[in-house]
């Protein structure tokens, strides 16, 4: 029996069942884990907290905002190479690292990963022997 059915038999209108239980019944969507109403609601939620959060490292004008050339930094490296640098005895690794390997995403040495300069954060004001001085 197909779910719309069984529905159909529990409820007087399909179009009130409750979306808890449409979510729990909907088909996934393409290479996801939530169907497309769950997949848009949680879009949709993601996207008004980025928007919300003035402190999220794209939005500008306060003080610790990144500047322009920082920006592009963080924008030019990836989570593969943030494990390549961190993770202990790993040399390489797929360049997608949340995706699967694949004939398009396979392991690649970490050194030919794109990574920060942070140069890019360098402060002339702030000199070695005053942090030298603090530590």
């Amino acid at each position: 029996m197909l779910k719309v059915e069984f529905l159909s038999r529990l409820y007087d209108d399909v179009d009130d069942v409750d979306l808890i239980t449409a979510i729990y019944i909907e088909r996934l969507i393409p290479g996801g884990h939530v169907g497309p109403t769950l997949y848009c609601i949680i879009t949709h939620n993601l996207l008004l907290w980025r928007h919300s959060d003035k402190f999220f490292f794209e939005h500008g004008g306060f003080p610790a905002a990144l500047t322009e050339h920082q920006l592009s930094e963080v924008k030019s490296t990836s989570i593969a190479k943030l494990i390549c640098d961190n993770g202990v005895g790993i040399s390489q690794i797929q360049p997608h690292a949340f995706l699967r390997r694949s004939k398009w995403n396979n392991y690649a040495p970490c050194e030919s990963i794109p990574g920060i300069d942070l140069a890019a954060w360098y402060d002339p004001l702030c000199k070695d022997e005053d942090y030298k001085k603090k530590k």
